[in-house]
């Protein structure tokens, strides 16, 4: 039973857009408690200021704080990630819809799924790490970078379009690894623990094409949105630096969400297909 790659990847966008309202839901309360963070980050670090100064960051209290908002951060937005993606397999393979306080829930299928998830990408760091040298010096005399003393500066934009199609060719081959380990991401998901990582590069033999098709399109989908987006937020800062930012708030984030899902969407349709014989 073959897949048509054309019509896997126009099925993993008609997936995520059919149900955006349950993207929604899956990521709000994850959302919510970073924007809580934030506001509790903010509010304490004022208490800092005493008349106009501040406690410097590199202080010892300064530098504290710093690190406890930063990790806590990234504690979020890392966990965050795994378990809506853990959930979001779940509700395409199993037609699961967790309760809040289960979307919040950080179970052993959770913690599975990012140390699977880690292993996967240094592995796909460490096989592409010559691609990935190369990709930055073949890049990095268009980036005006020895040369830059503003670093608030934006870099020509004929720099940045150059670096995503360089990059963007790196990461075609990244994804077609990742998604050669990554059946063992949904199965993580489901709690069964049946394949690991050399036992997705095994069922995934044969599927090289298949699986670099997916890649590429979903690349260069991502690739093309990106540089329509710096454009766009490059033309609308040429008019107001506060323009410039809403343009990336108004559409690069949702884009950027939405490709999350996609990626995700398109894993979960290879194990369907791949792992439990499913027609698309």
């Amino acid at each position: 039973m073959s897949l048509d790659p054309k019509l896997a990847f126009r099925h993993g966008i008609q997936t995520v857009l059919r149900n955006a309202g349950v993207t929604l839901a899956l990521s709000w309360p994850w959302i919510l408690l970073l924007v809580v963070i934030f506001v509790v980050a903010g509010f304490a670090g004022s208490q800092f200021v005493v008349g106009n100064t501040s406690v410097a960051p590199n202080s010892g209290t300064g530098a504290l704080f710093f690190w406890i908002a930063f990790l806590a951060t990234m504690f979020v937005v890392v966990m965050g990630f795994v378990s809506v993606a853990v959930n979001w397999h779940r509700f395409i393979l199993r037609d699961e819809f967790p309760g809040v306080l289960q979307r919040l829930a950080l179970g052993g299928n959770v913690w599975r799924y990012l140390l699977r998830s880690f292993m996967i990408g240094l592995l796909v760091v460490l096989v592409l790490s010559v691609p990935i040298i190369i990709g930055f010096f073949a890049t990095y005399p268009f980036s005006d970078g020895a040369n830059q003393t503003d670093l608030l500066s934006q870099p020509p934009i004929g720099s940045v379009i150059a670096q995503l199609i360089v990059f963007g060719v790196i990461g075609i081959l990244a994804q077609t690894f990742m998604f050669r380990y990554g059946l063992a991401l949904p199965d993580a998901a489901l709690g069964l623990n049946k394949i690991g990582l050399s036992e997705s590069w095994r069922l995934t033999q044969g599927f090289f094409g298949l699986l670099f098709s997916l890649s590429f399109y979903f690349v260069a989908m991502n690739v093309g949105a990106s540089i329509v987006i710096e454009v766009l937020s490059r033309l609308a800062g040429s008019l107001s630096p506060v323009a410039g930012l809403l343009v990336w708030l108004v559409i690069g984030i949702p884009v950027n969400w939405f490709f999350l899902f996609l990626g995700i969407t398109i894993l979960t349709t290879l194990y369907g297909h791949i792992v439990e014989k499913r027609p698309l």
